[in-house]
């Protein structure tokens, strides 16, 4: 039964939808997710409306909404929020009939299908289950009308509608397969598919549609990849005569793929799938014939081992299509062999590092396909260098790009088998008159840097960098320029033995005068320099002078005025820029440090003004202030973690808190993140000195604390937090009350990013540490939420889930550690006594979990000794229980030597207690 006019899924009236679903018959029926089930009839609509029409009223909403007027759309939008929030059945009902809604303007249609998605996806993880949770509360009747809805639209006219609903109709899926429901997803899409009705719009949508639910849904859909497969070679078919179908079949295999793993263990099965990608990847139509290698590329990255029957038609496939007129299938083809050679890089490594520490040989170990092709390959990727694009700011991807990252890997593979293949291209071209040329022979030597013995490449760099310096400081071609800098760049990261004394004089020359350079050709020579100064990181040492320490300050004026350019918004150039200065700053020698506190001044009025400049302002120049700000303090930052506290002085240091409390009044989480880590800095620099901040910062601090939306800038303060209080120990007490308060507070805030609630946690065990006995004020409230956390379960978690999961429970047992260890300094350890029961609890629910990692292992059993030292015979009734002799005999026998020294000691512990 079809969805008729009498029983459609939805609530209008008059002929104001009759554009819709209503005005015709389509192709899902009832029975497949519509109908009589949902919206059908008067009795149902009941719950679902008000007295007024409130489809018709968000229909008139979402037109609103596409104003280019503020005054129309502001108030829409924030209607439309509104209701979602208020009556969100209705809410996406209305939706769907907007979408559906063929006389409706197209891009209202659009509007109404990203509104749709949104109510099903977000970028957040904390938004995202809530989204899902929100979804699967409504009830059955009423997602099922949806999905029907939904399905229907998948013939509308308008691809980019039908393209909507394909990827809503997934965004369901996913949320809904894993949980065991709509479990006739695929079938439905299938049998729509083979039945052919809807026409042409309805078939193409459906692959799409498969495609993205296999996509997303892979690990739950392995038994139904025979279904799934038969059906896509019906799109492929040599006989499919309608190409939008036969792309779109094509392109739901690749997005299939991932549930193919026991197919491709089928001979007949895999040589199917691999007829089926080869004969797409002979059509006529280009598109089609790039999707055919973009599955090539997807085979390569999940079933490289099932290659070598087929790498010889694939070689002929692709060498063929590298050499034609399509540069998108071209770019396709060399992705192909760039995915195989990271793949044998990864095995060959892998093979390399058994052999280093003494283990068996990996299970997996590389065909060598790209050592067999390399000598046919190479001049193929070699010649397509030379197809760049023709100005330096243009940064489209191209074969010329594609070849030259794929030259990067193979080198990585091939290594010094590759070398003399490239070498008669660079030494016929470098000097060529043809910038192409030129550019192409640089670039392929800046590609063959990683992989060959560097023994073997000094000879050939040494010869090479007058050549890459004359091309940086004299090439009349903006892209040869680019390219030399970024060369240069690897040598100084790949080949930094080269440079000799003579040599970096004349290196200094050519990158202070490519810093003036256009913005990307500058930003390359940001990185050469970046990679210069890492070269000479001291990792914390000092050291009277360095190799840089002659060209220091003149460096570092450059790259001032680099990052104060007119232009240093593009080509990420004032990041680059700033990032550089940082490097420098942490690579100085002890001879430069009085250059690096002079800067604290330049940086500090720098700030101020860009502060100045961007109060009360909302528009673009506000976001540029912004990063600037950012920027300024990661650099005052890096100032402070470098020199030592008696040369910065107290008078700049006070000045530089004032310049990171200016940051923190204004609305940026960026800002905030940046200035709170510099005041990080400071607190680790000066330890209880910092206590004199306190008053001016803690305000700051816990509102950063409460701004939980704000991902990295809450778990920058919490961070923070914990260093203020191993900084001040039990002078942390004026703002202590305060402090746990925003902590807890942040803990049970429903938005928070759970990858931060490890953080908090742990940081009670700080405090408890830093204040001793006085932790007791707070020991009722803390132990009660940390024995909440510890009931934390995910019976059907996945690796993400069960991460998480070991990360919380180590952070609660370091936290009891932490308390116990505290209180025992303070003579107030007795007070923790009557919570132990919930320390052993989680300590038994990790001994019975057979996913506890060895860190959670770990930890409980280091709480299970701190117990027993702390409390003896007063526990000895818990330490008795079986699954404590489990657990620490388990960290016994364990292959970690620190976890078995630490259940040692635990066992000796426990030993004594219950004598």
């Amino acid at each position: 039964m079809m969805f008729d006019k009498e029983n459609v899924p939805m609530h209008h009236s008059g002929n104001s939808m009759s554009g819709g679903l209503g005005a015709k018959k389509t192709a899902f029926g009832s029975s497949q997710g519509g109908g009589n089930g949902v919206f059908g009839n008067a009795k149902q609509r009941q719950g679902f409306q008000g007295t007024s029409n409130p489809i018709d009223e968000l229909r008139k909403t979402i037109l609103n909404a596409r104003s280019h007027d503020m005054r129309i759309r502001g108030p829409a939008e924030k209607k439309l929020k509104e209701f979602e929030e208020r009556a969100f059945p209705q809410y996406l009902q209305g939706l769907c009939c907007t979408l559906a809604d063929e006389k409706c303007p197209a891009d209202a249609r659009q509007l109404a299908g990203l509104c749709l998605k949104n109510t099903l996806t977000a970028k957040s993880e904390q938004r995202q289950k809530h989204l899902e949770k929100r979804w699967l509360m409504l009830e059955d009747r009423i997602r099922t009308g949806i999905r029907g809805m939904i399905l229907n639209i998948l013939g509308a006219q308008i691809k980019g509608i039908r393209s909507t609903a394909a990827q809503v109709v997934a965004s369901i899926a996913s949320i809904e397969i894993p949980r065991g429901k709509w479990s006739d997803a695929v079938d439905q899409l299938v049998g729509q598919i083979l039945s052919g009705k809807g026409g042409p719009n309805m078939t193409q949508s459906c692959f799409e549609a498969l495609g993205y639910v296999c996509d997303n849904c892979s690990s739950h859909l392995k038994q139904k990849a025979d279904k799934i497969l038969h059906v896509i070679s019906k799109g492929m078919a040599k006989d499919q005569q309608n190409i939008t179908i036969k792309l779109a079949a094509t392109t739901a295999l690749a997005n299939s793929l991932e549930l193919a793993a026991d197919l491709f263990e089928d001979q007949v099965k895999r040589r199917l799938i691999f007829e089926m990608i080869f004969a797409a990847a002979g059509c006529a139509d280009g598109r089609v014939r790039m999707q055919a290698f973009q599955c090539l590329v997807e085979v390569a990255e999940k079933f490289y081992h099932q290659l070598n029957e087929t790498i010889s038609h694939i070689f002929n496939l692709t060498s063929e299509a590298i050499q034609g007129t399509d540069e998108d299938v071209a770019q396709m083809a060399i992705e192909f062999w760039t995915t195989v050679s990271e793949t044998e890089c990864t095995l060959i490594e892998n093979e390399e590092d058994a052999k280093s520490e003494g283990d068996s040989p990996p299970s997996e170990r590389s065909l060598g396909f790209m050592a067999k092709a390399a000598k046919q390959l190479t001049p193929l990727l070699l010649k397509c260098l030379t197809k760049q694009n023709d100005h330096v700011d243009d940064d489209t991807y191209n074969v010329a790009i594609a070849s030259g990252i794929c030259l990067t890997w193979k080198a990585r593979t091939v290594r010094d088998n590759l070398v003399p293949l490239v070498l008669p291209f660079i030494h016929k071209n470098i000097r060529n008159r043809d910038w192409r040329l030129r550019e192409a022979a640089t670039m392929a030597f800046g590609c063959i840097l990683d992989g060959p013995d560097k023994d073997k490449l000094k000879p050939l760099v040494t010869q090479a960098l007058e050549v890459l310096l004359s091309h940086l400081s004299g090439d009349k071609n903006d892209v040869v320029k680019d390219t030399a800098a970024w060369t240069v760049g690897r040598v100084c990261e790949l080949v930094p033995e080269v440079i000799s004394k003579e040599i970096l004089q004349h290196l200094m020359r050519a990158l202070i005068k490519g810093l003036s350079e256009t913005p990307k050709v500058a930003n390359n020579v940001c990185w050469a320099i970046h990679n210069l100064a890492d070269g000479c990181d001291t990792d914390g040492e000092e050291i009277p002078t360095s190799p840089l320490s002659p060209y220091f300050e003149q460096l570092l004026g450059a790259l001032l005025k680099s990052a104060s350019r007119p232009d240093s918004d593009e080509a990420n150039l004032l990041s680059s820029s700033y990032e550089c200065i940082n490097v420098l700053i942490r690579s100085a020698a002890k001879d430069k440090y009085p250059v690096v506190v002079r800067l604290i001044g330049e940086i500090l009025n720098r700030l101020a003004s860009s502060v100045k400049a961007s109060a009360g302002r909302s528009d673009g120049r506000s976001q540029i202030h912004q990063n600037i700000q950012a920027l300024l303090c990661g650099t005052l930052q890096t100032i402070i973690q470098k020199v030592p506290l008696k040369l910065i002085g107290e008078k700049k240091l006070d000045q530089c808190m004032h310049g990171f409390l200016a940051v923190l009044k204004s609305e940026s989480a960026q800002c905030h993140e940046e200035a709170l880590l510099a005041i990080d800095a400071v607190v680790m620099k000066t330890g209880q000195g910092c206590y004199r901040y306190m008053a001016a910062t803690s305000n700051f601090l816990f509102k950063s604390l409460a701004n939980v939306q704000e991902t990295r800038v809450c778990a920058v303060a919490v961070g923070l937090s914990a260093d203020i209080a191993r900084a001040l120990k039990v002078k942390i007490s004026p703002i202590c009350d305060n402090l746990v308060r925003s902590l807890l507070v942040a803990l049970q805030a429903e938005n928070l990013d759970r990858s931060v609630k490890p953080r908090v946690t742990s940081t009670f065990g700080d405090i408890a540490l830093s204040i001793g006995g006085h932790f007791t004020r707070y020991l009722k409230i803390v132990v009660g939420m940390l024995s909440q956390m510890g009931k934390c379960e995910f019976p059907e978690g996945d690796d993400e889930d069960l991460e998480f999961l070991d990360d919380l429970r180590e952070a609660i047992l370091g936290t009891y550690t932490g308390i116990l260890q505290g209180l025992s300094e303070g003579q107030k350890d007795r007070a923790f006594l009557e919570y132990v029961n919930d320390v052993f609890l989680l300590v038994h629910k990790v001994g019975q979990d057979p996913n506890s990692g060895k860190s959670v292992l770990n930890a409980a059993i280091g709480v299970v000794g701190d117990v027993a030292q702390c409390f003896k015979r007063d526990v000895k009734k818990q330490l008795s229980h079986p699954q404590i002799s489990v657990i620490v005999e388990r960290g016994r026998k364990h292959s970690n030597a620190k976890v078995k020294q630490n259940a040692q000691w635990a066992y000796e512990m426990c030993t004594a207690a219950v004598r």
